[in-house]
């Protein structure tokens, strides 16, 4: 059903995303006991990003949230995984939705990075490889690209962190970066890196 009271859809809206919050809140502040709170707050968190139908707004806050939580549980297994899977998907989401939530999105990701510096290394390959493909996505834009090319440098600046295959990855992410910002002067838009 596609249909419906258009004020009736926002209510709903509204109430989806003030029961998120409120679990947000719970989880953030009950971090220590993190582990309990997980397994049914990602399972919600996982049905709001997979779900093509859920509004920009609920988007943001599932994405913005998981994040948060990432920020300060990623050391603890399987948040870590989780939140490495769950950033893998952001990447997938619609261009127009990742435009969208790019302006909110990359502070919330730049964060993750800066918490988590020694938790994406080399241990962690496939969590760094998610998170260089999201920021050179968020990279397009140009609301988010300031700020993600400020967590990939987090990443290459934090020599401990990378093995020198994910140091690789991370200079062709800021290849791309490099390429960018020279076609958006070239092409008279002057994006500022």
């Amino acid at each position: 059903r596609t249909g419906g009271d258009p004020a009736e859809q926002k209510v709903k809206e509204e109430r989806e995303i003030n029961g998120l919050e409120l679990a947000l809140a719970v989880a953030i502040l009950n971090s220590d006991r993190i582990s309990l709170l997980w397994p049914p707050l990602f399972q919600r968190l996982q049905a709001m990003l997979d779900n093509p139908r859920s509004s920009p707004r609920v988007l943001a806050t599932a994405a913005q949230g998981l994040l948060r939580l990432g920020s300060k549980a990623m050391h603890q297994p399987p948040i870590g995984s989780d939140v490495a899977a769950a950033v893998g998907k952001l990447q997938f989401l619609d261009e127009n939705k990742l435009k969208g939530l790019a302006p909110t999105l990359a502070p919330h990701l730049r964060l993750l990075v800066k918490c988590n510096l020694e938790n994406i290394s080399s241990q962690c390959g496939d969590d760094l490889i998610s998170v260089v493909a999201l920021l050179k996505k968020l990279a397009a834009f140009p609301s988010s690209a300031p700020t993600a090319l400020d967590a990939l440098s987090l990443l290459v600046l934090h020599r401990s962190a990378l093995s020198p295959s994910h140091f690789g990855v991370c200079c062709e992410g800021v290849g791309e970066f490099a390429s960018r910002a020279a076609d958006a002067t070239v092409g008279g838009k002057g994006v500022d890196y």
